[in-house]
């Protein structure tokens, strides 16, 4: 007997939490890609940050986005959320669909208009008016007809900053992006706000955590200059290292110490990884101390598998 798979319980339709992205962009200029890139990555980072804004209302509550609707002319696309609870009985209000969707769309209109005009997450007050007021609306949907709404964390708050501005990387001089719900008019999308690791940790770190690691990073941009960080591929990301190991890198700049595009360095790191003041740890800085091999680049097939 084939048993039947069954259908997650308590998914309801949450209309109110519909929202559009609109990426407005110059026509026959630049890479015609980006405007896909960034409507993908804004997407992706707002669905992250509407995990954590329903985990300040109710921890059984997990949203689910899903494209509505995709607009000629700007790229425009409209997503909705569905919204399930893994234990329903525990909320107060019968109509907590519209009321948490309706949260979830306000919510990111607070974050994007506090935004406006920022140069970086750590001008004064910034962090903490954003998640005061995050916090308000969280309070304002009584779903759970008790107090003890929690707050998103600084460093929280921070990394999803970081995730939207970093999604605005991809477009060029004359683009930009906005967001909108159903209700209200659109807001842009500072792309003039920088994310500094290192002025972030100094904002909000109280302790730091330093390891010494051997570690095998993929080089994907080399400092030929002396002068900047080097960016590597590791752990499915891409990191940010200065190398400290001066012998080495005059051979690199000499005549490239055997490094091949695609290549990786085998290297004793430094790694230190700062915690706030809810021990929720912030991004980790590298430090190459000993670069001890140049690794060459995998074959070509493999090569496009990791791209």
């Amino acid at each position: 007997m084939v048993e039947s798979r069954q259908m997650p319980t308590h998914i309801i339709d949450a209309s109110e939490s519909a929202f559009a992205i609109t990426v407005d962009f110059v026509k026959g200029h630049g890479d015609p890609s980006r405007p896909f890139r960034t409507m993908v990555e804004l997407v992706e980072a707002l669905a992250r940050f509407d995990r954590d804004l329903v985990k300040s209302v109710d921890v059984t509550i997990e949203p689910i986005l899903l494209l509505e609707n995709v607009e000629a002319g700007s790229i425009k696309s409209w997503f909705v959320s569905i919204l399930r609870s893994t234990d329903d009985s525990a909320l107060k209000s019968g109509d907590w669909k519209r009321i948490v969707g309706d949260y979830t769309v306000k919510c990111k209109y607070t974050l994007l208009r506090k935004l406006e005009g920022a140069k970086s997450v750590t001008e004064p007050r910034l962090l903490e008016d954003i998640q005061a007021e995050l916090l308000l609306e969280a309070e304002k949907t009584d779903v759970r007809g008790l107090p003890g709404y929690s707050p998103i964390s600084r460093t929280r708050l921070a990394a999803h900053i970081a995730d939207v501005t970093a999604s605005l990387g991809y477009l060029d001089t004359g683009d930009s992006a906005t967001y909108e719900g159903r209700r209200d008019s659109p807001v842009t999308f500072n792309r003039l706000l920088r994310i500094n690791d290192a002025e972030m940790a100094e904002l909000l770190a109280t302790r730091t955590v330093t390891n010494h690691d051997q570690l095998i990073l993929k080089v994907k941009k080399p400092d030929y200059l002396g002068s900047s960080m080097w960016e590597f591929h590791y752990d499915g990301r891409t990191i940010e290292a200065r190398i400290q190991d001066s012998e080495w890198l005059e051979t690199f700049h000499n005549d490239g110490a055997g490094l091949r595009p695609g290549g990786a360095l085998r290297a004793d790191v430094r790694v230190e990884v700062a915690y706030d003041d809810q021990n929720e740890s912030l991004p980790a800085k590298y430090t190459v101390l000993k670069v001890l091999e140049v690794l060459p680049p995998p074959p070509r097939r493999e090569q496009l598998l990791f791209q």
